[in-house]
């Protein structure tokens, strides 16, 4: 894991963010944890959950998608399907000139009848 993405990671269980697995940002203390460590992992007093990593209290409505988190895995998905796309466009290219020298091989350039 690279230390600059290390935001794009579950403080409790260092799992990946995805869109199944939503980030959410305890206010009043900022630290980040998905949706299932919050709801099932970090404890409840008093109608707030406390943070397992600095123990501040954040009334449970105070608890926020991480917007931040979140764009960047939409864009980091968006960059993937479209490298995904200009790999495959250059793969056509690739095998449509390599159909394209093989004809000129078999039956002379593109200018001669055959």
């Amino acid at each position: 894991m690279e230390p600059s993405l290390n935001f794009t990671f579950c403080d409790a269980c260092h799992e990946q963010f995805t869109a199944q697995k939503i980030p959410l940002t305890l206010v009043n203390c900022g630290h980040t944890f998905c949706k299932a460590c919050i709801n099932q992992n970090i404890e409840t007093v008093h109608s707030s959950k406390v943070c397992p990593e600095c123990n501040e209290a954040t009334p449970l409505d105070q608890i926020r998608p991480n917007k931040k988190v979140l764009k960047y895995l939409q864009t980091r998905e968006v960059n993937k399907t479209l490298a995904d796309q200009q790999t495959l466009l250059d793969q056509s290219c690739r095998t449509t000139k390599e159909q394209t020298l093989t004809s000129e091989m078999l039956f002379g350039s593109l200018g001669m009848k055959q």
